[in-house]
């Protein structure tokens, strides 16, 4: 496991002081004292400035088969079907589009494309080197910058609505060019005994703010596929009471609440609206 770095305040009921504190392992009990902090008088300026939202959106449609007279069993191949979904969203031949949503530029960058052997997602983030603007020549080294609106004025209000933000499309589809020509296969595997269909169908949607300078390598491997997975295996356990019978309509949302200045996500459950209006 990765170390984690936990940040703790202190702060004095009598005064307006408040001290920091960090602890750099997980297990450590050595506790550092943070003896500068800034205080920005424009914290908005600051982070927006600073940062970008990257958002990426993946619609699943979930089918799987379980025996008919062992209903339990569909507990166990449901989960299979999910550890597999998390599997593939780092497999070597996987592709994310990364792109712009910027419309009020005519310049804006190129689509590019990422493979899953492209990524590194055992990188440990404190040896992440942030990109300086000399070194984006290739992708290897691309930031989030490059998708960020450099030569215009900036916003009249800095938010989370007026940010830069950046698109991530997932592919699927890992066909390239072959070695050699083949013809498809098709091949039939009859059940062995009586067998249901199951089709699990929801949308994943995750929001992540980024330094700018972060290599985009690194913040696909380290924010966007763990929030993909992340958000996968919230809802499979909001799912697995239900699993046989009505599903729960599950969707994420994106707010922005007052104080916050990053947005947050909250996973809705769409049919209680729908229950009030029965009863």
């Amino acid at each position: 496991m990765p170390d984690t770095v936990t940040i703790g305040a202190v702060a004095d009921s009598l005064g307006a002081d408040i001290k920091f504190f960090v602890s750099r392992l997980e297990n450590s009990t050595s506790i550092e004292t943070v003896d500068y902090v800034l205080y920005d008088d424009n914290p908005e300026k600051f982070v927006w400035e600073r940062g970008c939202l990257i958002r990426c959106e993946l619609p699943i449609k979930l089918p799987f088969y379980y025996p008919a007279n062992n209903p339990s069993d569909a507990e166990k191949r449901y989960s299979h079907a999910i550890e597999s979904v998390a599997t593939k969203l780092k497999d070597a031949q996987i592709a994310y589009v990364v792109e712009s949503l910027s419309q009020v530029s005519a310049e804006v960058p190129l689509p590019v494309l990422f493979r899953g052997k492209d990524l590194d997602f055992d990188a440990d983030l404190s040896n992440i080197k942030l990109v300086g603007e000399a070194d984006e020549d290739d992708t290897k080294v691309l930031s989030c910058a490059h998708f960020c609106l450099q030569n215009i004025s900036a916003p009249a209000i800095f938010s989370a609505e007026n940010a830069d933000k950046i698109q991530v499309s997932v592919l699927l589809n890992t066909s390239q060019k072959p070695t050699k020509s083949t013809a498809p296969i098709a091949e039939y595997y009859p059940a062995l005994e009586d067998a249901r269909l199951l089709v699990v169908d929801w949308k994943l949607d995750v929001l992540c703010y980024a330094t700018k300078r972060l290599p985009l390598i690194y913040a696909l491997s380290k924010l966007v596929v763990p929030g993909l997975v992340d958000q996968l295996n919230t809802m499979k356990k909001a799912i697995m009471p239900y699993l046989l019978t009505q599903h729960p309509q599950l969707r994420p949302f994106h707010f922005s609440p007052p104080g916050v200045l990053q947005p947050i996500t909250v996973i809705y459950e769409l049919s209680y609206g729908e229950t009030e209006m029965k009863q």
